[in-house]
């Protein structure tokens, strides 16, 4: 089985008798697809653990939306937004209204302002 790294470009040997393609988000950009996906992006912030000092993940509800806050080391993730994306897949970033949702979202939860 032969392939080629789509990131990378280079021919690659893969060892095996089951084969896959997986593409993800680029399958709507494969001509031989069939997959018919809609092109997502979820923005995440990190701030300080002495910010927002949670020692287990944290699942905030907003909506039908959940959010979370997970530990990891000295600091803490807060996510996610899920949002329509239709620009180019190498420039992809978290937009002033998703990083102030999900700050607002997790202040409504936590009574110290992050």
């Amino acid at each position: 089985m032969r392939n080629r790294g789509s990131t990378v470009g280079w021919p690659i040997a893969i060892d095996g008798s089951i084969g896959s393609e997986r593409h993800g988000t680029w399958a709507n950009g494969l001509a031989h697809s069939r997959v018919k996906l809609r092109l997502t992006k979820g923005a995440h912030i990190v701030v300080s653990r002495l910010r927002l000092p949670v020692s287990d993940t944290i699942v905030m509800t907003e909506g039908k939306r959940i959010l979370f806050a997970i530990p990891w080391g000295e600091r803490t993730i807060i996510g996610t937004t899920d949002t329509d994306y239709d620009g180019p897949i190498d420039r992809v970033f978290a937009e002033d209204g998703e990083i102030k949702y999900l700050l607002g979202v997790a202040n409504r939860f936590f009574p110290r302002r992050i």
